[in-house]
């Protein structure tokens, strides 16, 4: 429910409010969130509030669903199906050795702290992606940027 909700809200928003803004709205409320979801974690009392972390973390997760027509834009039109593949397939398979090797001995050594030895770089890497296309688009000019409220003299 709090998936179909969130890209209900998304779809909306896109109406008024450029893809790549949203998504560094979401990267900042994720950066934030998964700082504070080791301490979350051990404090935790109740399995409701492990529910509430789950969906909080499926709102804010770094993905481009609403910008994905953005990113797939700027890539060679020939080139686009062989760039969307292979990447996919890499990231789902660094996944699938990071969740079944990586998190196990990293939070055993280190508890849940051991979280941010990932998500700290994912979110890195997500906002170094974020900047590289939001320049496309101001070169573009698809993409407005808020004006200073002083004017340069």
């Amino acid at each position: 429910m709090a998936n179909l909700l969130g890209y209900i809200v998304i779809t909306i928003l896109c109406y008024k409010i450029h893809p790549l803004k949203i998504l560094q709205t979401k990267l900042a409320v994720y950066t934030v969130f998964v700082l504070l979801c080791p301490y979350l974690l051990y404090h935790m009392d109740a399995p409701w509030q492990l529910g509430l972390i789950q969906a909080f973390s499926m709102l804010f997760i770094l993905s481009t669903n609403p910008a994905m027509s953005v990113i797939y834009s700027h890539l060679p039109i020939f080139k686009r199906f062989r760039c969307a593949t292979i990447v996919f397939a890499i990231t789902r398979a660094i996944m699938a050795i990071l969740t079944s090797f990586g998190f196990i001995y990293l939070t055993e050594y280190l508890g849940h702290w051991g979280l941010l030895v990932v998500m700290v770089p994912l979110c890195i890497g997500f906002a170094f992606a974020l900047h590289h296309f939001a320049q496309l688009e101001i070169e573009a000019g698809r993409y407005h940027q808020r004006k200073s409220p002083v004017a340069p003299a």
